[in-house]
């Protein structure tokens, strides 16, 4: 696949680099005929994407996989389970959507955005509440305050 460095393993797909120019990607749902799974570490780091679209083949978004980039939105598809640790750390996000399937979000993964909203399974929540009034109740009791803000690395906007 022209653009994309990956592996294959276990007869699944880890992109591991991008080598394109375009600013507006869609991730591709197969290559060789096996479902994409993974964005590697560092993937798409430092391309100054602006728009990208994540395939709902890809089950593990890896630490910093796109960082330092322009985006401003992004929907994560419900395959995806976990998102690592700045995965979109350092972008110009101000709308994040997390469908339901995400059940592990490693810490400051949001680090450094400009958020304004995140949703998580269809649920809104506004970053100017306070931590005891939204965390309570829009995310399932597992889920500590802290460690929501930590990963989604706006803490300070909390405070």
């Amino acid at each position: 696949m022209k653009g994309y460095g990956y592996v294959i393993a276990n007869n699944e797909v880890t992109i591991i680099n991008y080598s394109g120019s375009d600013k507006n990607v869609t991730i591709p749902s197969e290559i060789e005929g096996l479902s994409v799974n993974r964005i590697g570490q560092y993937a798409f780091y430092g391309h100054r994407l602006e728009v990208v679209t994540i395939p709902d083949t890809v089950t593990s978004i890896e630490k910093g996989a796109f960082m330092l980039n322009r985006l401003s939105e992004i929907i994560i598809p419900d395959s995806v389970t976990h998102i690592g640790h700045g995965a979109f750390a350092g972008n110009k996000l101000t709308t994040v959507i997390i469908l339901n399937s995400v059940t592990h979000i490693e810490r400051e993964a949001f680090w450094n955005n400009p958020l304004s909203r995140i949703t998580i399974e269809d649920i809104e929540i506004p970053l100017e509440l306070p931590e005891e009034n939204w965390i309570e109740y829009y995310v399932s009791e597992e889920t500590r305050a802290s460690e929501l803000r930590t990963a989604i690395g706006v803490g300070e906007l909390l405070d």
